[in-house]
């Protein structure tokens, strides 16, 4: 019976070589054979092989003594990791004979390697980083899901909230809350607007946050009575203090009230989810007195530290418990019929996902994408590679005839794949250099963390590790198929039509094939977005952009009493922006279409009937509550359906009671009725004197074009009733100054209407100018990124999967020289010779399509989120796609049949 086999042979490389080693081997066996008899096969192997060890030992310290005299040959793997820097040098030498092959295949490898490293560097930052804040994998966003207002709407969180789960809950280490605002500061050149947070003194160790000079906020300076303080940012500190170390101690004007600087962070510090450029230029405490009271205000953003051992689903359990006792903390700030209403209940998400949203989605779409083109790249260089194999066939077998073995073989071909990556690689690193920051500022402004996007260690070792896989990937066909086959490939009497030959052209035929379906797939994906963008195009955006600049106007509270004041100071101001030449309409309103919240505000409706259609519907009586002065309809060129717009009359007799209803806020609570004289009154307010609607406007889109309709009420900018002559317990002091011209270019008019605006108010700053065709590009930016990213992938992959093609169909037209020139020598017509080559291909070209619409038909519904007004499974768009590639195909393979057409019979004749 024999031992195992590879134990024996072990034995045999351990003892000497002659009788003495075939004795011990002998003994071996019969002891083997008595072992299994006595104690069983498996114990007798576990023996055999702890002889094999023993014999190892006694023979390690004298292996020098009985080894034959002549000197042993390396190990195979000893021999074929010592060939690889002579197989290197070898393979440079035969690329560089050939600097046509070599100079496409690395290039061709350079542009797929260095765009897929390019928006991988931008999906590393992104999405996959993890946030620059201190165990960042710990940190959520704490918000509220509110169905009855959408059925996936969220709102922040409350004072109230932010109160009560600092005192009760368990699950976590720290809580903060914050919220952005908007500072007037008064200069020696003008008044300048800056951006804030309000913040909690507790969000400062969330963040990890220092202060290069001074202090942070602290829990004193928090706390309700507490002096002003304020902290600049490392950037505003520099840009408009000039890097002064001074500045901690003085005193700094905020929308007209003192603030004593306290500190200068460190740079990098941002408030959670800020958009890039925006990450605040003071931070202020928010002062929230624990004993106050509270109302119904959620609008603060809240991120907290989960405690140790405790998971997001955890934390949310406990959060859903403590929300369902905020009624009776605060009885006047929430109630079971609020809680009913709107299906309120708390939500814990980790941050790190709240802040990149949906947009990781479409950068990992854009990824897989430049995959494609880069798996295209790949199999395109592949097809010339085993083309230059087909022309190296006899170099290769003489080699093995003189002894060179399969892995000798295998380690040059896989040299010279390994040389073509690498070289690839380098150049990828440059393409990538170059096209990171093309594609950064390409990217909206709204993509988060896209500030200081650069290449990493990580984007280097994808650039690596994606080259050496490429390289195997290229080499690995050649070494399969042509090592059993080399041996006797051009030699005496080998026929050249073998088997191994039909292998090679199916692999050909199968590369083709699989560039044709990726690319396929590709342009169809890109064909799907370009509907997306001309459906958005085609929306109507309710609004006349064209002449119309938009710009922020924001009066300090401090200067005026109450909104009657507001209203004289924004009168005289369009007063004289209406002087301006070239002006025709001007105004103002709270919040500009397509970039507005229009916030859920509750209104009070004096017609009861509306309350239960409301109810019967599932919907809330909230809209978008926006003050606005006369003339602003008509410089947005929103249109008036019904009744009448603003007077300046409507604020110089508020008891007049005038408001202005969109066309989707009349269908939703009048719907089948006239809204004209219908009483509405604002914030929820049941008693006084109702608003009575005095016109009907054209609707407009609230945040995008492809988002949902605003549910707007526009209020005139001086309430109606004697309370304070304010809203509530604030003014419209921020507002935006529409102005429509008839100027080319009305961004002209900016230093005027600027000009015309301090004429009234010099301490009121004019900012964020722009245009409304800007806003509303703006509104589309990132569907038109990804459109134009994932557009150039497929335009590139269409390059690639043709010019494989076309160089695959004029080898194979090279190797038939000889047989197009017989058939044409017996009266085959030039024609049939096209047909033949032409039909060829497109039989490659059609079983690539069937392919790329099933792979595409599944890849793309990934997409759908991103779509608008296309399915994912548009017939249309995949069988252009598909028409599009045959027609390319087609001139790609006709140019190599015209050629075969011309052959001359003789002259191929002769070749041979």
């Amino acid at each position: 019976m024999n031992p195992p086999r590879i134990a024996e042979r072990v034995l045999r490389r351990l003892v000497p070589a002659g009788i003495i080693g075939e004795t011990i081997v002998g003994d071996a066996r019969e002891e083997y054979a008595h072992n299994v008899a006595r104690v069983g096969r498996l114990r007798a192997r576990l023996l055999y092989w702890t002889n094999v060890v023993n014999v190892g030992k006694a023979y390690r310290g004298t292996a020098a003594t009985i080894q034959p005299s002549h000197p042993a040959e390396p190990s195979a793997l000893r021999s074929w990791l010592t060939g690889w820097p002579g197989d290197l040098r070898v393979a440079v030498r035969g690329l560089l004979r050939q600097p046509g092959f070599t100079a496409i295949s690395v290039a061709t490898l350079a542009l797929g390697l260095g765009g897929s490293a390019a928006v991988f560097t931008l999906l590393d930052r992104v999405v996959l980083d993890p946030l620059p804040y201190p165990e960042s994998h710990r940190l959520v966003k704490l918000t509220n899901r509110v169905p009855g207002v959408a059925a996936d709407a969220e709102w922040n969180m409350s004072t109230a909230q932010y109160v009560y789960f600092s005192e009760q809950t368990r699950s976590f280490d720290n809580i903060a809350l914050y919220r952005g605002f908007g500072a007037t500061i008064q200069t020696p050149e003008g008044p300048q607007r800056a951006r804030g947070w309000r913040v909690t003194a507790s969000i400062f160790p969330l963040l990890g946050a220092r202060a290069q000079l001074g202090r942070l906020i602290t829990r004193q300076d928090d706390s309700p009575g507490a002096a002003a303080v304020a902290l600049l940012s490392h950037g505003f500190w520099r840009s408009r203090f000039g890097s002064d170390p001074d500045v901690v101690g003085s005193t700094l004007s905020i929308n007209g009230n003192p603030y004593q600087v306290v500190g200068v962070l460190e740079s990098g510090v941002t408030a959670p989810g800020a958009a890039p450029g925006i990450s605040g230029d003071l931070w202020a405490p928010l002062q929230i007195d624990p004993q106050g009271s509270f109302g119904n205000n959620h609008v603060f953003p809240m991120v907290a530290r989960l405690a140790a051992e405790v998971t997001p689903i955890t934390a949310e359990a406990e959060l859903e418990r403590l929300t369902q006792l905020l009624p009776d903390r605060f009885p006047n700030a929430y109630s079971q019929g609020f809680f009913e209403r709107y299906g309120f209940r708390s939500k814990v998400t980790p941050l790190k996902q709240a802040i990149v949203g949906d947009v990781s989605q479409n950068l990992w779409i854009l990824f897989a994408g430049v995959a494609l083109v880069l798996l295209i790249a790949a199999a395109n260089v592949a097809n010339l590679y085993l083309v230059r194999m087909e022309d190296r066939r006899h170099e290769l077998s003489v080699r093995q005839a003189l002894g060179a073995t399969k892995w000798t073989l295998a380690r040059h071909v896989l040299a010279e794949s390994w040389i073509l990556s690498s070289v690839g690689g380098l150049l990828a690193l440059l393409v990538g250099f170059w096209a990171l920051p093309a594609l950064a500022a390409l990217a909206p402004g709204t993509l988060p963390r896209i500030d200081n996007v650069s290449f990493t260690e990580w984007t280097v070792t994808f650039i690596v590790v994606a080259s050496l896989l490429v390289g195997i990937a290229i080499a690995l066909h050649p070494i399969v198929h042509f090592g059993h086959s080399l041996a006797t490939a051009d030699m005496p009497g080998t026929e050249r039509s073998s088997t191994h030959g039909r292998e090679r052209q199916r692999m050909r035929a199968g590369l083709i094939m699989v560039q044709v379906a990726l690319a396929l797939t590709l342009v169809a994906a890109a064909g799907l977005l370009v509907e997306s963008m001309r459906e958005l195009n085609r929306v109507d955006p309710g609004v006349e952009p064209e002449g119309v600049i938009t710009a922020g106007i924001f009066l300090t509270p401090t200067r005026y009493a109450n909104d009657v004041e507001v209203w004289t100071a924004y009168r005289q101001m369009l007063e004289r922006v209406r002087a301006i030449p070239g002006v025709q309409h001007a105004g103002m309103t709270a919040e500009l279409p397509v970039l507005a919240r229009f916030a859920c505000t509750v209104q009070g409706f004096e017609d009861t009937e509306v309350y239960q259609r409301v109810d019967e519907a599932g919907l809330t009586t909230c809209a978008g509550q926006e003050p606005t002065t006369p003339g602003y309809f008509e410089a947005m060129g929103i249109p008036l359906l019904e009744g009448r717009t603003f007077t300046d009359g409507d604020n110089d007799d508020p008891s007049r009671g005038a408001v202005i209803v969109s066309q989707a806020f009349a269908h939703r609570f009048w719907p089948g009725e006239d809204p004209l004289g219908k009483g509405v009154r604002p914030s929820g307010r049941t008693e006084g004197a109702p608003y009575r609607v005095i016109g009907v406007v054209g609707d407009v889109p609230a945040r995008a074009l492809d988002g949902e309709t605003a549910i707007a009420i526009y209020y005139p900018i001086v309430h109606n009733t004697d309370e304070a002559r304010n809203w509530g317990g604030w003014m419209p002091t921020n507002m935006s100054l529409v102005v429509k011209s008839s100027l080319a270019d009305p961004l002209l008019l900016a230093g005027e209407v600027r000009r015309a605006v301090q004429s009234v108010d010099p301490t009121v700053p004019v900012a964020h100018v722009a245009s409304m065709e800007q806003i509303i590009r703006a509104s589309t930016a990132r569907l038109r990124f990804t459109s134009l990213l994932l557009g150039i992938a497929a335009a590139a992959a269409l390059v690639l999967a043709t010019v494989g093609l076309y160089g695959v169909v004029s080898y194979l037209v090279t190797r038939r020289t000889r047989e197009i020139g017989i058939r044409i020598a017996i009266g085959a017509p030039p024609s049939a010779v096209r047909r033949e080559v032409v039909r060829r291909s497109l039989v490659l070209v059609a079983g690539g399509a069937v392919i790329g619409l099933l792979l595409g038909l599944g890849a793309t519904r990934a997409m759908q989120g991103i779509l608008y007004g296309v399915e994912a499974t548009d017939p249309i768009t995949f069988v252009r796609a598909a028409l599009m590639l045959v027609l390319v195909a087609a001139l790609a393979s006709w140019l190599p049949a015209r050629r075969a057409a011309r052959v001359d019979p003789v002259e191929a004749l002769r070749a041979e």
